[in-house]
């Protein structure tokens, strides 16, 4: 019995089956004929499809109408966007509708569209795309036609924007909405359920609800004549928080709202969701524990520019905020706060309110409140007192460039004032702060820079928008400093990105090390290792700082440079910073200092410079200076005291390496008791002087203005007297060592080894007393020294025209000498003294 029952339903299903494709076989171009018929006569927009077909078992058991690639355009026809596209649209019947000859379209299937609802600045709509055709009452049912009762978006990103300002604009994906229509006496019952993910609700710039994952069960009732849409209560489910909206929304000639949202049970993640995405982002994660509360209404006129009425209440009672991580916690938190567009709906009447402020983080205190008046022109009030460990504090609220940090901070800091009276001028008189800081013991570590900052204690008063600093002092590695002074234009500083930062302190320091203070180290990691990589430093002065400064620095280090005992004062406004009066000592003596560095060009440093020198130790001053990057002659070859007066600009990069072609100096110097040690082209004389001492040559005294440009040094015509002989010397020295050097000698300490010397002292006949001129040219590591042929041929030139009488009186008739006084004689003798030999 079961056998033959199983049978019969098979052939039964078979046989519907069979009749259901014969009748979609006879009846398929007219159920789209009529199907594209009853769509034009609703629509009074173009429609465009890529294919018409129908289907029997992608929606069975209903019989499906199918369009692929289907663009329907908008009403605004000053827009050429579509309203809609599709890839997938079905219509489907009832096949009970089809045996009886009816036409009717009962469900529609939207999948992976894009739709476009867009009111222009005019309020045309561009979704009003449907002609209204009027139904008498008692109206038999029509033979063909929509009677819908459920559509279903599968995929479906929604986009609605206002106006032609792109500042306001909402797009929502439909993951999987089914929504379900009856209608009676004029009006539609509608009820949606299902997924929306939010992409964002995008309002003055500001991005809200970005990428949330909303569920959604509604009821609603919209009346087709009045075009009002009402609001039953509905739920909304956000990551754990639910809220209920329920409201009116009224298009008539104005769009009017009004609506109201409330949810008694939420979380923190639930509530920043509402925050813009910025501020969002940085408290992303926090998670909730206690009671969180929101509620809020919009009511008023959204068309033609008008904004509604918003008034938002939110806060909390004995919760618990956690960061996810870290696990740190803020317990027993209270916080009531408000928002408002206010009386006129708009910036300048909008105000945010957090009152009554409480909570403790690792058992310590904090309590405050916050007010932002006037969103066009903000006037911020608060105030918050408290105290807390540094490294707690760093746990709950992390700082990616701090990675680690610990100490004591306490405050209680009261503020009042409008931003825009951040300004110098206006500060006196409009902003009133106050309040102190204190630290002790603080100490942290700044991601990526190899310095531990320690030992940071201080007290900070504020005054109006300054800071009074009281014995702040510190260690930055070997570094440390005593600061005592003012923080001028602090709050605008914190408040504003482009507000200026002044300082007027006197500072102290044991040691300043530069070295460590201007270097970063950054950390790079391989598949098998760490390397650490040391970037060089950069120097910057920075547009929005200002120092006053009078400093006592007892050492200064900075690459090969060291000095002690350092005053003076140090002036910076505008990138140009002015060093004056300042004092040092360094390598056996002491350098008084007036400088102006200018940092207002891109990558580059100028410096301009006048130094007096005093008694300064030639061969540490080689060495400090690297040796002036040249190798000819160095810190080992010189010994001596300096003293000097110096004019010099100059132009640095930004690491702080000098820019030689832009230097120029004036030196005025004078070496004492100076050595010069195994000097290679000194060495190589000895094939024109038999004196020994060539390795060591010493000298009393020499002085010279020496002038550096277009990275040559030129050096005037100086006379040496040494242990060796009394040496004249000028020429160049270029920064690529090439030598352009002419020395004098007089003959008389011109010498060569007797052959007969071997057998004892040999008796040395009277010389003359001329002059042996040299030349030294080449580079530092190839020079030749030869006998200075343009300057003997200048000498006698030189000689010839100022001898008695000279060329002009050969020709003349000799007449008897007169009789020489004595004095002539002695001068006659002098002039011959000199003999250049070439």
């Amino acid at each position: 019995m079961i056998k033959k029952t199983l049978i019969y339903t098979l052939l039964v299903v078979i046989f519907l089956v069979a009749a259901s494709l014969t009748l979609v076989y006879l009846y398929q171009d007219k159920i789209i004929q009529l199907f594209v018929q009853e769509a034009n006569k609703h629509l009074k927009t173009e429609v465009q499809v890529g294919k018409i077909s129908l289907s029997l078992f992608d929606k069975f058991p209903h019989l499906a109408i199918k369009f692929d690639k289907l663009r329907i355009a908008g009403a605004v026809k000053s827009d050429k966007r579509p309203m809609a596209t599709a890839e997938k649209l079905y219509g489907t019947f009832d096949l009970r509708d089809l045996w009886a000859g009816r036409y009717i379209v009962s469900s529609l299937y939207l999948e992976d569209a894009e739709v476009l609802l867009l009111v222009d600045k005019e309020g045309n709509e561009n979704f009003d795309i449907f002609q209204r055709v009027a139904r008498s009452a008692g109206e038999a049912r029509e033979d063909a036609g929509f009677d819908l009762n459920k559509i279903l978006l599968n995929n479906v990103n929604v986009r609605y924007e206002r106006g032609n300002d792109k500042n306001e604009s909402y797009e929502l994906l439909a993951k999987k909405i089914t929504a379900r229509f009856s209608t009676q006496a004029g009006s539609m019952d509608i009820t949606l359920a299902g997924e929306i993910l939010s992409r964002q609700i995008l309002v003055d710039r500001h991005a809200y609800f970005k990428n949330k994952l909303i569920k959604i069960d509604s009821q609603l009732r919209y009346r087709i004549a009045a075009r009002e849409l009402t609001i039953q209560p509905s739920i909304l489910t956000i990551n754990q928080g639910d809220f209920t909206v329920q409201g009116q929304w009224k298009n008539l000639k104005k769009s009017h709202l009004d609506l109201a949202v409330r949810s008694n049970h939420t979380d923190a993640q639930t509530l920043l969701s509402l925050l813009p995405e910025e501020t969002a982002r940085k408290l992303k994660g926090y998670q909730s524990k206690g009671e969180l509360f929101f509620n809020g209404t919009v009511k008023g006129y959204v068309s033609n520019g008008a904004t509604p009425r918003i008034e938002v209440r939110f806060g909390c009672k004995n919760a618990t905020l956690i960061h996810p991580k870290s696990g740190k916690h803020i317990a027993s938190v209270f916080l009531t706060g408000a928002y408002t567009n206010g009386r006129l709906q708009n910036l300048n009447t909008s105000s945010l309110n957090l009152n009554n402020i409480s909570g403790s983080l690792d058992g310590r205190p904090f309590s405050g409140d916050f007010a932002l008046l006037n969103f066009k022109n903000p006037m911020l009030i608060f105030k918050l007192k408290g105290a807390a460990e540094v490294g707690s504090l760093l746990a709950f609220y992390p700082i990616d460039k701090i990675e680690r940090a610990q100490g004591e901070i306490a405050l209680q800091v009261n503020f009042e004032g409008k931003i825009s009276d951040l300004k110098a001028e206006r500060l006196m008189q409009y902003v009133h702060t106050s309040g102190e800081i204190s630290v002790k013991n603080l100490q942290f570590k700044i991601r990526d820079v190899d310095l531990l900052f320690d030992a940071f204690n201080g007290n900070f008063q504020f005054q109006r928008s300054d800071l009074r600093v009281n014995n702040f002092s510190g260690r930055a590695g070997n570094s440390d400093f005593l600061l005592t002074g003012y923080f001028k234009n602090i709050m605008a500083y914190l408040l504003l990105k482009e507000e200026d930062l002044g300082i007027e302190a006197n500072v102290q320091s044991r040691l300043l090390d530069f070295d460590e203070l201007l270097t970063t180290q950054n950390s790079t990691t391989t598949q098998r290792n760490q390397v650490r990589v040391s970037e060089p430093y950069r120097f910057h002065l920075s547009p929005r700082l200002s120092l006053d400064l009078n400093c006592r620095i007892d050492r200064l280090h900075f690459r090969r440079f060291n000095a002690r005992h350092l005053r003076g004062q140090l002036d910076l406004n505008d990138q140009v910073a002015q060093i004056s009066d300042f004092a040092l000592q360094t390598a056996g003596g002491s350098i008084d200092l007036d400088a102006k560095v200018s940092g207002r060009q891109s990558n580059r440093t100028i410096v301009e410079a006048r130094a007096n020198f005093d008694q300064i130790a030639v061969d540490s001053t080689f060495y400090m200076f690297e040796n002036f990057q040249q190798t000819f002659i160095q810190d080992r070859n010189l010994k001596g005291k300096l003293s000097s007066d110096v004019h010099t600009f100059m132009v640095f990069d930004e690491y702080l390496n000098l820019l030689t072609p832009m230097l120029k100096a004036d030196i005025q110097a004078s070496i004492t008791d100076g050595e010069l040690n195994n000097f290679a082209p000194m060495q190589k004389l000895s094939v024109f002087l038999r004196r020994r001492e060539l390795a060591n040559i010493r000298f009393s005294e020499l002085k010279n203005d020496i002038h550096i440009e277009n990275r040559t040094v030129s050096i005037p015509e100086m006379e040496i007297q040494s242990s060796v002989s009394n040496i004249s010397i000028f020429g160049t020295h270029t920064f690529d060592q090439v030598m352009d050097y002419h020395l004098r000698f007089p003959l008389s300490n011109l010498a060569r080894p007797d052959k007969d010397e071997k057998f004892g002292t040999v008796a040395q006949p009277e010389r003359g007393r001329g002059n042996l001129l040299l030349a030294i040219k080449g580079n530092s590591d190839s020079f030749k020294i030869t006998y200075d042929v343009k300057e003997v041929g200048k000498k006698i030139s030189e000689d010839l025209q100022l001898k008695k009488g000279g060329l002009k009186n050969i020709f003349k008739k000799k007449e008897p000498p007169a009789k020489e006084t004595e004095e002539e004689k002695q001068e006659e003798e002098k002039e011959e003294e000199y003999f250049d030999f070439h």
